[in-house]
């Protein structure tokens, strides 16, 4: 008669299956939250299929709660209560490899001006035009290059320059000039503008040009070394000028 092993060790293998299952469901969940960490709160169904979780798991985890829907292909990691810097990176993430945040979500990023709602814009380096997704407006440019992209608060995201130059395309001029001077770019001088200013015409101008999100009460035509500047913030080392390309050296 064969030897046949008793009845404790007969189990032993399934629940050794069901320890090592447990152990990997672990070690799974420890690796989404950490890079859900580093993304404001979501993940990609791309990186959960790196991280061993499919799309039939990734839909269990969607009902049972431990996942929340965001846009196609992008979830809230444990809660829907996320910042706007997920809601951002979540959008990023829904539209595919390389690309970035731009135009008016991006300028809100940048805090330019304060941000409005609505659709979210993300620029996208490709030729075709693909539908926009719900709740994002989708931009395809042939001229987006790694020298056009950056990051800010982890966040894929057009540079300022760039953000400025898409929003000109989109806005009206005086409030693309209202983000460029938010931007706190240094501007330029020759030493043959000086004296050739009208100080009334700036501050005719200030109110189409100046950001109302910047505090009130500049110091208007105040000396900064060899210059004289039409409006100064001195605690924020803000300069805005508003005499037009005749009075420098370039726009």
């Amino acid at each position: 008669m064969a030897w046949q092993p008793p009845r404790a060790r007969r189990g032993a293998k399934p629940a050794l299956r069901r320890l090592g299952c447990d152990m990997r469901n672990r070690l799974v969940a420890t690796e989404i939250a950490r890079l859900a960490a580093r993304q404001h709160g979501v993940v990609s169904t791309k990186q959960l299929a790196e991280a061993g979780i499919d799309r039939g798991a990734a839909a269990r985890r969607a009902r049972t709660g431990t996942l929340h829907r965001l846009f196609r292909g992008v979830y809230a990691v444990g809660h829907q209560g996320i910042s706007q810097e997920g809601t951002w990176t979540a959008a990023v993430l829904a539209c595919g490899e390389g690309a970035v945040l731009s135009h008016s979500a991006a300028d809100a990023l940048w805090r330019l001006l304060p941000p409005t709602q609505g659709w979210i814009d993300v620029t996208v380096p490709s030729n075709g035009g693909r539908p926009n997704r719900s709740g994002i407006r989708r931009h395809c440019s042939r001229t987006l290059t790694s020298s056009h992209a950056t990051r800010r608060k982890n966040i894929p995201v057009t540079t300022p320059a760039r953000t400025i130059a898409d929003l000109r395309r989109v806005v009206p001029a005086t409030v693309a000039a209202s983000r460029s001077a938010g931007s706190g770019r240094r501007p330029r001088h020759s030493r043959r503008s000086q004296g050739r200013r009208d100080p009334q015409r700036a501050g005719r101008e200030v109110p189409a040009t100046l950001p109302p999100a910047l505090p009130p009460a500049p110091e208007v035509n105040a000396k900064v070394g060899q210059f004289v500047v039409d409006f100064l913030w001195r605690e924020r080392s803000l300069i805005v000028e508003t005499d037009g390309y005749r009075y420098h050296r370039g726009r």
